[in-house]
C-alpha cells in the first residue's frame, strides 16, 4: 500500500478537515476532491481547495464539506510519488543552432548538420 493510500484510508467516510488539505497537496497537488457547497457541487484539483472554497464563500454562499470523489481508491493505486526533477544547467550552443536551408528544385533541403555529425547533409 503507498502513501496515499494510506492517506485516504485514515479519513473517516472520506471526508477531509482544513487540515488534510495541505497534506494531500504534499502527496499530489492534482488529486481531484468534492466540494460541497450549499448551492452546488464540483471536483477540483486539491491545491485549489483554499482558493475555490474563498470565492464560494465571497459568493455568499458556503462550504458543507470536501471529501474524495468514488474511484478515488483506485486512482490511488496507481499513483506513483512526483519524480525528482534536476535544473538545467548547462543548455549546448547547438541546441539552438537552425540550419540553414538551401533551395533545390521545389525541395528544401538542409547543407549543413548543426551537430557536426553529419557533414554536408
Amino acid at each position: 500500500m503507498n502513501e496515499l493510500q494510506q492517506f485516504i484510508q485514515s479519513k473517516p467516510m472520506g471526508f477531509l478537515t482544513d487540515k488534510d488539505i495541505p497534506q494531500l497537496i504534499a502527496l499530489d497537488p492534482l488529486f481531484p476532491v468534492l466540494v460541497r457547497c450549499g448551492g452546488c457541487r464540483f471536483t477540483c484539483g486539491a491545491q485549489d481547495v483554499v482558493h475555490l472554497e474563498a470565492c464560494i464563500k465571497a459568493g455568499g454562499d458556503h462550504v458543507r464539506d470536501v471529501s474524495f470523489p468514488v474511484g478515488s481508491t483506485e486512482r490511488a493505486a496507481r499513483w506513483r510519488p512526483d519524480c525528482v526533477v534536476s535544473p538545467v544547467t548547462h543548455i549546448a550552443e547547438s541546441f539552438f543552432a537552425i540550419p540553414k536551408p538551401a533551395v533545390s528544385g521545389n525541395l528544401c533541403t538542409f547543407t549543413e548538420d548543426p551537430s557536426g555529425e553529419n557533414p554536408g547533409l
